[in-house]
């Protein structure tokens, strides 16, 4: 397509990227936008709506995260088809009815278990003999209180860019485990703060919040 038509609004607080990747995503759903159509490079989209590049860049980098369209090197972002996309909306009423056996589960993902007869012990032996030698003295030090610089620094990278979010790496705390960062976030908090919590969603974090 040659060019694609958007109304921004840059007085109702939304940030442009965010307006600019729903109306994509919308136009994909709806079917104006069909498989295979090739979306507008970053520099022509925003000249031709008159936002910055990285705006752009930062909607299309959205849309490729969740699969509605697929960067193809040095040749631009293509759209994908909706319905090879998978939106499942759970129906609480027939899970509960659903009865789990251990030989259904062919892989388990449980936060507390380990897959033993599955687990990559020769990949993992031979990363820990790459990782484990007398160059690396820091493995040795407790390391940054807040995580690795270098993983903090990667992660601000990819929030920028994947969901337009803007933070320093000073900003990002790296943690072992889940539990254990809810925890620390908990006591930032008094007991009259009320929570809001997915369902479904990590069962623990309610056992926490109790």
């Amino acid at each position: 397509m040659e060019m694609l038509s958007c109304q921004l609004n840059r007085l109702n607080g939304i940030p442009l990227y965010e307006q600019l990747y729903s109306h994509i995503k919308k136009e994909i759903i709806e079917g104006r936008l069909s498989y295979g159509t090739k979306l507008p490079s970053k520099r022509k989209l925003s000249s031709f709506l008159k936002i910055g590049r990285n705006t752009v860049e930062t909607a299309y980098e959205q849309l490729a995260a969740e699969g509605y369209v697929e960067a193809s090197p040095r040749k631009g972002y293509f759209v994908m088809a909706y319905d090879d996309l998978e939106y499942i909306q759970v129906n609480h009423h027939l899970r509960e009815n659903i009865e789990i056996t251990k030989k259904d589960i062919k892989y388990n993902f449980h936060p507390s278990s380990i897959d033993t007869e599955n687990f990559p012990f020769s990949i993992w032996r031979k990363h820990a003999k790459d990782t484990i030698n007398k160059d690396n003295h820091s493995l040795l030090l407790l390391g940054d209180s807040q995580g690795e610089i270098e993983l903090r620094e990667e992660i601000a990278h990819y929030l920028y860019h994947a969901r337009g979010v803007q933070c320093s790496p000073n900003q990002i705390i790296v943690g072992a485990g889940i539990e254990n960062l809810l925890h620390q976030l908990l006591l930032l908090f008094n007991k009259e703060t009320i929570y809001g919590v997915e369902d479904p969603g990590y069962h623990l974090i309610l056992k926490m919040l109790k």
